[in-house]
């Protein structure tokens, strides 16, 4: 990242040496000594602007700045990070334009991108996949912020480069490369009950350098009914044991080995993560002195190393990974009376998942020449998932994958990047993937259209699934073929700098989603349930961001109209799309002279209406219900090594909303709630930080 400093004597301008190196790739800044631009920064009458651009890692060739990137990316960092006081991905996304995130009090939370959801969105940490899928979904509050530097998020696919499940976007967490040796402690504490704490230690001996963190995330659970309260207070014994928000604990360990030459990089990575969810049972009558409880313990391990060697402008990455994820279900026969607990003889009751995924993946980017970039890749990829419900308790899928990209720019203004990828899998035919990206730079204006496919393949349990007791006969079906979509996006950003040193931005972004091939688990017979590809879905929308920003303010608002295809429409009399809208809005006020910031955030989710049969074969109209989450925040910087941020989170207090069925045959409807967060909360954290 490069720092574009400019004062009020025109003739001085400094820039900040910076070495960017993530995922192999390095950026040079030449420039002054650090010390001088911290000495400069420190004075702000002198300090007339600051332009800073981020730049931008996953899918690219090369890093790039946000506007030089060929792609449409939105990027969190590290400052609205520490500004919304998010320690897991879900709390981060909570406010995230064009997301919409859903809850499942045992399973966790999973996000959907344009009206697509979390089984087609590739969740990444440095380019390498997270696993461990429930219902097809990555749990986001398992993905720990603590060491996490931005968030990167591309919408629509990007299986060109990473393959399955990069159907409706791709989110990438990038780390934090400490350069120095350096000492972080970080706590939270949140008045519904979480408890955080975490540290990392760095050390660097050139050219080696080492960095170990841990923590620990506990969540003493949340019931609806139960007021805000700053701390702690005492209940009887066994009058709030079951919660609707379960209790979890969450352990959390990696360590770092970096080698860095000029030419040579080598990056070795080991993280641990550990949880158990509670799901305390309500006392059985009639003598209320007995119960049942679920424990759901989750282990997930994590070993990559990657490498880069750079030599006649030739850069080759590699990397390599393998991790493995267990998730086991235990049912206890708990006394109330003595607190005495046995494992329940309901051998049913009772799971053991296991899933491991190893990774080989290499680019090769060749020397530029006439404006064009060329890289090639090749991707292996084995997978393996063990359990009594797998059939022959465990199955297996490998697949081979050739790609490349190209990026050529065009008479400065355009640029052009086609890709395509193939792939041969040993259980299921795998389509060629295609995509084709532009983008035209205009003066302040930039117009970016693609198409791409994507594709996800069908899922280990999916094929091999087999359940069938006296209330379950759901199997899989090992001829499934890959969901397949077709994509077309086209945006505009417009970017305007005043001579007052504030800046003004304008997105407008369409879209359109084709997926055909849609894996459903559908009744075959007699209540069997198989999977099957019957499904089709489409989907397409606008929106539109704007953002006014200045030395002291900061200001967006963003919104987007979003339709999702209804399949229903193709025999009966209803609309092919069914509509929702959504808002978002946030402002910023900075206080420089006491180095403190105030925000507020609001997120408006609109109402959701879908379409579906009952029971009786009739159209069934359904409806969730909107809502909308503000949370407001104050971050102070002190001595510059300690950094507290407080605030209050979901102001208006929304715990559940209400999903309405509508019947149109007897006009009744029948109403579910659905969790969407817990009460209104107040926060603190604290973020010591020496170098």
């Amino acid at each position: 990242m490069c720092f574009s400093l400019k004062f009020n004597n025109p003739f001085l301008v400094l820039y900040l040496p910076c070495v960017l190196i993530i995922s192999g790739y390095n950026a040079h800044c030449k420039s002054i000594q650090e010390k001088d631009y911290l000495l400069a920064i420190s004075d702000t009458s002198k300090l007339k602007e600051i332009d800073i651009e981020e730049v931008v890692i996953s899918g690219q060739i090369s890093p790039k700045k946000t506007g030089d990137a060929v792609h449409d990316v939105q990027i969190i960092n590290r400052q609205k990070i520490n500004k919304l006081a998010s320690n897991t991905l879900d709390n981060l996304l909570t406010q995230q334009n064009n997301t919409r995130l859903t809850h499942d009090n045992i399973l966790g939370s999973n996000v959907s991108i344009q009206g697509l959801s979390g089984q087609n969105i590739k969740i990444l940490v440095d380019g390498i996949p997270v696993i461990g899928r429930l219902n097809g979904n990555i749990d986001l509050s398992q993905i720990n912020l603590s060491s996490i530097e931005k968030v990167e998020i591309i919408e629509g696919p990007m299986s060109v480069n990473y393959g399955s499940d990069a159907l409706a976007g791709t989110i990438n967490l990038i780390s934090y490369k400490s350069q120095n040796n350096e000492t972080e402690i970080n706590s939270y504490y949140e008045s519904v009950g979480h408890y955080n704490i975490d540290f990392l230690q760095s050390f660097r001996i050139k050219p080696h350098s080492i960095s170990l963190s841990a923590g620990r995330n506990y969540f003493n659970g949340w019931s609806k009914g139960e007021t805000l309260s700053i701390f702690p207070t005492k209940t009887l014994a066994d009058e709030t044991r079951y919660k609707e928000w379960k209790p979890k604990e969450q352990f959390f360990y990696q360590g770092t080995y970096r080698y860095y030459k000029t030419n040579i990089e080598v990056l070795s990575n080991y993280s641990g993560f550990y949880e158990q969810i509670i799901n305390r049972g309500i006392p059985r009558e009639p003598l209320l002195n007995n119960t049942f409880d679920d424990y759901y313990t989750t282990l997930r391990n994590t070993f990559s190393t990657t490498a880069s060697y750079t030599t006649n402008q030739t850069k080759t990455n590699i990397i390599i990974s393998h991790a493995n994820y267990k998730r086991i279900k235990n049912t206890y026969f708990k006394d109330l009376n003595n607190l005495n607990q046995v494992l329940s003889s309901n051998l049913t009751a009772h799971d053991t998942s296991k899933f491991i995924n190893s990774i080989v993946k290499a680019t090769f980017k060749f020397p530029s020449q006439r404006q064009l970039e060329k890289e090639v890749g090749i991707d292996f990829n084995f997978e393996s998932a063990e359990g009594k419900r797998i059939e022959l308790n465990t199955q297996s899928i490998t697949d081979y994958a050739i790609f490349s990209n190209i990026e050529w720019k065009y008479k400065e203004n355009l640029v052009m990047r086609p890709g395509l990828r193939y792939t041969y899998n040993t259980n299921y035919k795998a389509p060629l993937i295609p995509s084709l990206h532009l983008k035209y730079k205009l003066r302040n204006s930039i117009i970016r259209l693609s198409f791409a496919k994507g594709f996800r393949a069908p899922s280990l349990k999916e094929q091999y699934f087999n359940f069938v007791d006296i209330n379950h006969n759901i199997v899989g079906n090992k001829n499934l073929n890959a969901e397949i979509s077709n994509n077309f996006q086209l945006s505009h950003n417009f970017k305007k700098r005043f001579e007052n040193s504030s800046v003004f931005e304008q997105k407008i972004s369409l879209f359109y989603n084709e997926l055909s091939q849609m894996i459903t688990l559908a009744n075959v017979s007699n209540q069997a349930y198989k999977y099957i590809n019957i499904g089709e879905f489409k989907s397409k929308g606008i929106g539109t961001t704007l953002a006014y920003i200045t030395n002291k303010y900061s200001l967006n608002y963003s919104i987007s109209y979003l339709g999702r295809y209804n399949q229903l429409s193709e025999d009966e009399q209803i609309g092919r799309f069914a509509y929702s809208n959504d808002h978002s809005f946030s402002v910023t006020k900075k206080f420089e002279r006491i180095k403190t910031s105030v925000s507020l955030f609001y997120k408006r989710n609109g109402k959701f209406p879908y379409y579906r049969l009952d029971s009786d074969g009739q159209v069934q109209n359904s409806i969730i219900n909107g809502y909308s989450i503000i949370d407001l925040t104050i971050n102070k910087l002190i001595k510059n090594t300690l950094n507290l941020t407080f605030g209050f989170k979901n102001i208006l207090d929304v715990q559940s909303i209400n999903g309405i069925n509508l019947s149109s045959g007897t006009h009744q409807s029948s109403q579910n709630s659905l969790s969407v967060d817990y009460g209104r909360s107040f926060f603190v954290s604290l973020k010591y930080k020496m170098k």
